[in-house]
């Protein structure tokens, strides 16, 4: 594994994330749900060493087909540029409860990470946990609180107009 290297869920990643098929142990899964294409590996390894993740386990995941290497991380300057990249609700709403789901699971999961990043991980493994709209009302309310608390009311109220009609 390369320094630095950021790396996305792959295709059967994503199905592992919601099927859990295969069984992962803790370890492995713990690693798979916090891959987000967006922080690299040594911040990534830095917060979930205490777990026992060590870059072994990003070989493993990457030997599974789980995860792929996306990119080595753009310099701190282009970073610190660009900016956090805002979630984008899509046009339409499903009618379809699950389909529903997935639309929040991604709505969240961006969220999640453009304004807690690694600090999120708890909300991250709720989500991950999230089987109902149900499910999605209260982790939807947890991350408003905080949003309230540490962002200030701007970030909670752009969040609430977001996820609002998928529950409407």
């Amino acid at each position: 594994m390369m320094d630095a290297a950021i790396f996305a869920k792959t295709q059967a990643g994503q199905e592992e994330i919601h099927q859990r098929t295969r069984r992962l142990h803790p370890r492995l899964r713990s690693l798979l749900v916090v891959v987000d294409g967006k922080q690299a590996s040594p911040e990534l390894l830095k917060v979930l060493a205490p777990a026992g993740v060590g870059p072994e386990h990003f070989e493993q995941l990457l030997e599974m087909g789980l995860i792929e290497k996306i990119a080595s991380p753009a310099p701190e300057a282009v970073q610190e540029e660009a900016g956090a990249a805002e979630p984008v609700v899509p046009q339409e709403i499903p009618d379809d409860p699950s389909e529903r789901m997935i639309a929040l699971y991604s709505l969240f999961g961006d969220t999640i990470n453009t304004y807690f990043g690694l600090r999120g991980f708890s909300y991250q493994m709720a989500l991950e946990k999230a089987n109902s709209l149900e499910d999605y009302v209260n982790l939807g309310n947890e991350i408003l609180r905080a949003l309230e608390k540490i962002r200030g009311g701007e970030a909670a109220s752009e969040f609430k107009s977001r996820v609002k009609p998928y529950f409407t």
